[in-house]
């Protein structure tokens, strides 16, 4: 009915580094993508849909388990995680955002990613000075030889990161196999035009 609410369909992961108006505009245009998002999605962003006048404590109480934390139960019943990179942080050195692309990849949900990937101009100069038949070949290099380990993973609160490497202990190995490909599929997307995601 008019003036109701809509489920979520997609879940957008993002760092709070970012700037908030390349952001939205990333959003809007979902530059770097072969596939950007639809006027009829309706997404979750979690500086929208998580109350942020919580003291510090009531904050620390929702997230000190992060399988169930506000993000995770949402990733449960979304369709969909878009990976939002930006121009100032790698989302991977962000405990959360590798958090949550490694539940949504675990989760079998569709996972694309939108903006320009870390070291993308880096990437682009190297790659395109090649052949094209070697292009592929040489995104995947490129990202093997930039590839981050979770175990290096920051996050702003000190418990946070306790919490969430309690939760992946023992999966540091799968943690990084699964979202490490992210950028691979990223830079595809934007140097050779093939786009790439996890359950599409």
């Amino acid at each position: 009915p008019e003036g109701a609410g809509s489920c979520a369909k997609i879940f957008i992961s993002h760092a709070w580094a970012e700037s908030f108006l390349i952001f939205m505009a990333t959003l809007e245009t979902a530059i770097g993508s072969q596939n950007p998002i639809a006027l009829t999605d309706t997404l979750w962003i979690c500086t929208f849909g998580v109350y942020q006048n919580m003291t510090s404590e009531e904050i620390a109480e929702a997230i000190a388990e992060p399988q169930y934390s506000p993000f995770a139960k949402v990733l449960n019943v979304v369709d969909e995680c878009v990976v939002v990179f930006n121009d100032r942080t790698n989302v991977f050195t962000r405990a959360w955002c590798v958090f949550e692309a490694y539940l949504a990849l675990r989760w079998a949900k569709i996972v694309r990613c939108i903006g320009l990937p870390p070291k993308w101009q880096d990437a682009v100069r190297h790659i395109v000075q090649t052949p094209k038949e070697q292009w592929k070949a040489n995104i995947a290099d490129f990202c093997q030889a930039h590839a981050l380990k979770v175990a290096d993973a920051q996050a702003s609160n000190e418990n946070d990161l306790e919490a969430i490497m309690k939760q992946i202990e023992g999966k540091h190995d799968e943690v990084d196999r699964r979202t490490n490909c992210l950028a691979e599929w990223a830079l595809k997307d934007l140097i050779v035009g093939e786009f790439q995601s996890m359950g599409l």
